[in-house]
């Protein structure tokens, strides 16, 4: 905030000056009192939040960018996580394959798991089964997450000092 008190014309000093705070931007202007000669107005503009960049608040923008990003990294990894741990659950628990949110469940997750599949044998016996397809696409998803969290903290967070 700076307080302007240069008129537009050369003119003697005022008898008084008035200084008022105005949220708008205003030139200084001249009001004629007729027993003591002019009074200057002085109206202090003040700046509108965000309008000077200053290096304070560019990093300040970089900060919530990166964190925006990484949260939305770390919202898709935990859909992945749920629908996997439900695919677990699912299996484990032994649930009917006919059931619509049973179909549902694997049919989502298919894609996910299906790199991972033939990795490990799947274990169980009857209608129980434990999947490791599915733990293995959890942790790499898990860790996929963690390293593109990190990698936009690298590239995009706060720039480095230079001496």
């Amino acid at each position: 905030m700076t307080l302007r008190e240069t008129d537009p014309q050369p003119s003697p000093a005022p008898a008084e000056t008035i200084v008022t705070r105005q949220p708008i931007q205003d030139t200084p202007e001249r009001i004629s009192n007729s027993s003591s000669g002019d009074v200057l107005v002085v109206t202090e503009t003040l700046a509108p939040p965000g309008s000077v960049a200053t290096s304070r608040t560019i990093i300040h923008q970089r900060r919530r960018s990166v964190a925006l990003v990484t949260q939305g990294i770390w919202f898709v990894v935990g859909i992945f996580e749920v629908l996997l741990a439900l695919r677990l659950v699912l299996l484990f628990s032994g649930a009917n394959p006919e059931a619509s949110f049973t179909q549902l469940i694997f049919g989502v997750t298919k894609p996910l798991v299906f790199v991972f599949l033939g990795i490990f044998p799947n274990i169980g016996s009857g209608g129980f089964a434990i999947e490791p397809a599915s733990l293995v696409a959890m942790l790499i998803y898990f860790l996929l997450g963690m390293g593109s969290a990190r990698l936009a903290w690298i590239l995009y967070g706060e720039p480095k000092e230079t001496t």
